[in-house]
């Protein structure tokens, strides 16, 4: 459904929205471990939770993706007839014609597994919660413009960037919401406080590049401060 802008004959379609529900690539256990805040040798007990914890989710198979592309010009985009600039666009987009304005989530389900045990078994819930920050954060890394419609040939999704990290407002998800039809075509919601619900969704936009290469996630490079950065102290 179209949501403004024109095409581009040679380019992505500007403005064309798309809702997905596209596979989860594998579980990377070592990602779970340093969400779930785990250095070192995790010992037999974590491992064994966090195998547990992997079967009883495996029902969820599925994130749903939700994207609009946008045109990107010197490293500004504009949606909602607000344009939006500064350091950490112009390091995501850098040398990028063309953005997808995104959200992806996994739905209730995972919210569902916290809930169970936030109160009966608060270790178990915790290795929900990293569970799910892994599976949502292993879903945009593994994104294959061969999954997409709208994209042309030879585009590669690159680095992406979510509101309220690096100089990026958080306010912006107000915009990027409404202009997404969040509501709407993933039933999420925005609180005042701006914490979306489902929780194991993530927002922003993903740069496209001509590049096979391109990095997805540039976390060792980010300047936010932030527990659970990809270096090799803890990784």
């Amino acid at each position: 459904e179209p949501v403004g802008y024109s095409h581009a004959m040679s380019g992505p379609v500007f403005g064309v929205r798309h809702v997905l529900s596209l596979p989860l690539p594998p579980v990377r256990r070592e990602e779970v471990l340093r969400y779930a805040g785990v250095r070192g040798n995790p010992g037999s007990e974590i491992i064994g939770l966090m195998e547990a914890c992997i079967r009883e989710s495996e029902s969820i198979r599925t994130a749903h993706f939700l994207y609009v592309p946008v045109p990107v010009s010197q490293g500004t985009v504009e949606f909602q007839g607000q344009k939006y600039s500064g350091k950490t666009l112009e390091r995501t987009l850098k040398d990028s014609r063309a953005a997808l304005v995104f959200a992806a989530t996994l739905g209730f389900d995972m919210d569902q597994l916290i809930r169970r045990y936030a109160r009966t078994h608060v270790s178990r819930a915790h290795m929900f919660q990293a569970l799910g920050a892994e599976r949502i954060e292993s879903f945009l890394d593994a994104l294959n413009a061969d999954q997409l419609p709208g994209l042309p040939e030879n585009t590669f999704p690159g680095p992406r960037c979510s509101p309220g990290y690096g100089d990026l407002p958080l306010d912006m998800q107000r915009d990027l919401f409404d202009f997404l039809g969040c509501d709407r075509y993933l039933g999420l919601t925005l609180s005042p406080s701006l914490l979306i619900t489902p929780s194991k969704t993530v927002t922003g936009l993903i740069a496209l590049t001509d590049c096979p290469v391109a990095v997805a996630c540039t976390c060792a490079q980010c300047a936010h401060p932030c527990a659970f950065r990809k270096t090799e102290v803890n990784i």
